[in-house]
């Protein structure tokens, strides 16, 4: 396991080097929103009429939840390097922390933490797609933790209002995490558990319409929706061109 430790090590600084090299792609239109979401504007509107300022400047469509979006709204006053450099600091100890949940709650052994940890080092810490999120500025080590919260909350049959919560902001963030409720109700019986995450999840649904109300989440659908088709249509384009060269 210890074996792992020098490579964790030069992960870190190459991913310090991108840090410095690219932009963070992902990150912008986040920040982006965050921005607009604060000013009192439409970030879904602003899609197709950006307003001519650089402080709301992105390069790649806003199709992300007003939830998530809210997220960033605390920092979203910084300068954009200074955010990048915060949010990629935060992705390495949201790394660790996660790692953590996984070895406390799912290892009963030395040997069970030992090969957690190698497996962890291998697939997430030293993996090439954990440098591309964190170049790219996602928030994908985020949901691995709140996955990780709730996998504990239900493993431990912990029903507590505290301990639902990361379950909810899951849900709140990625809706299509909704799948988990019908799965711990109807396959492992967690009714309590999952009728205290649906409330909760509700309740922050409603903070959200603090900012433009309903309206955000229909935008929120509509570009998610226009995104598909756009996706469908590319797709459908390259396999023709595919099929075209084989004649």
């Amino acid at each position: 396991a210890f074996a792992t430790i020098p490579f964790c090590v030069l992960c870190l600084f190459a991913a310090v080097s991108d840090l410095r090299t690219y932009p963070g792609r992902d990150l912008r239109p986040k920040v982006a929103g965050a921005r607009l979401l604060a000013a009192g504007m439409d970030p879904y509107d602003f899609n197709s009429s950006p307003p001519d300022s650089e402080y709301f400047r992105t390069n790649n469509l806003i199709s992300f939840t007003p939830g998530l979006l809210l997220l960033y709204i605390p920092l979203s006053a910084l300068p954009y390097e200074t955010q990048r450099t915060i949010y990629f600091c935060l992705d390495w100890l949201l790394a660790a922390a996660a790692f953590y949940l996984i070895k406390r709650n799912f290892c009963r052994t030395r040997l069970e933490e030992y090969l957690c940890w190698i497996v962890y080092a291998i697939f997430v810490v030293c993996s090439y797609s954990f440098r591309l999120h964190l170049e790219r500025g996602q928030y994908y080590v985020l949901l691995m933790l709140l996955t990780c919260c709730t996998a504990a909350s239900i493993k431990s049959k912990r029903t507590d209002w505290i301990s639902c919560m990361p379950s909810a902001l899951l849900l709140i963030l990625r809706p299509t995490y909704g799948l988990l409720l019908p799965v711990a109700l109807i396959c492992l019986g967690a009714r309590k558990w999952a009728m205290r995450v649906s409330l909760i999840t509700a309740l922050l649904f409603l903070v959200t319409l603090h900012f433009g109300g309903v309206k955000q989440w229909f935008g929120f659908l509509q570009v998610v929706r226009e995104a598909k088709v756009e996706f469908l249509e590319d797709a459908m384009d390259s396999c023709g061109q595919i099929g075209r060269a084989h004649v």
